[in-house]
């Protein structure tokens, strides 16, 4: 009788925190426009092409699509063909559907957005290293610079009550290492937002830098994360083709 009443006590109170959890998303998740269109520019007499996509952040939910990431890139180098086939609530899986898209043989510059979905949804992780490598090994014919990131530690964001804050931390750090593992492996660039502490700057001040969902990014959050990638550009050799 005692485990009986410790097992109900047990599953009501994870049964309160999946409903607090549920309430809160709920909440927050009016607050802001999923409808936003993913920003591109496109040049066809440009002499350098890039190409972003992704799921949500990539699209730049959460702030105008001008300061999103790829809007951040069009506005420092403004001759540059930007095309975007990024796409709100893109799992990894559903971006590799999307790579037939794809018509140019050729971009100066890929930028790859993707797995913040498959952290929140539990997507197995051998799913999720075996999905990044398929993508990474596809657009390897198709650019010498290839970047891509997922996320810092969602964990981290104001969305999400304890025991998801916890979970969510632990598959940041678990898929972190996928990534960087996978970025060695095809010779790619991994952004890492955990290394660079992207949370901790958004935490100090989420009025400036997370959206009123609380989960997505204002455009100075994704300043923040394109000052990453930005880091990472091989902008020698872009400034001889722009």
């Amino acid at each position: 009788m005692r485990s009986l009443t410790l097992f109900l006590g047990l599953l009501g109170l994870c049964l309160l925190l999946v409903g607090v959890q549920a309430l809160k998303v709920s909440l927050l998740s009016r607050r802001t426009d999923y409808s936003t269109k993913a920003f591109e520019l496109i040049r066809n007499e440009s002499n350098f092409k890039a190409l972003f996509l992704g799921d949500s952040t990539a699209v730049g939910v959460g702030s105008d699509p001008t300061t999103s990431t790829a809007g951040w890139f069009s506005q420092e180098f403004p001759q540059a063909s930007v095309e975007n086939i990024s796409e709100s609530g893109l799992w990894l899986a559903g971006l590799r559907k999307k790579l037939n898209l794809i018509n140019a043989k050729h971009y100066d510059l890929i930028v790859i957005q993707i797995g913040a979905n498959d952290i929140m949804r539990l997507t197995p992780l051998t799913s999720i290293d075996k999905d990044i490598r398929f993508i990474l090994k596809s657009l390897g014919s198709k650019s010498e610079q290839i970047i891509f990131l997922h996320s810092g530690d969602i964990g981290a964001a104001p969305i999400f009550t304890w025991p998801f804050t916890w979970i969510l931390s632990k598959r940041s750090y678990q898929v972190r290492a996928i990534y960087q593992k996978a970025a060695k492996d095809t010779k790619t660039f991994y952004v890492d937002l955990i290394d660079l502490k992207s949370d901790k700057i958004f935490r100090s001040n989420p009025g400036k830098y997370y959206a009123r969902d609380g989960l997505h990014l204002t455009g100075q959050g994704y300043r923040v994360w394109y000052e990453a990638i930005r880091r990472t550009l091989k902008t020698k050799n872009m400034y001889q083709h722009i």
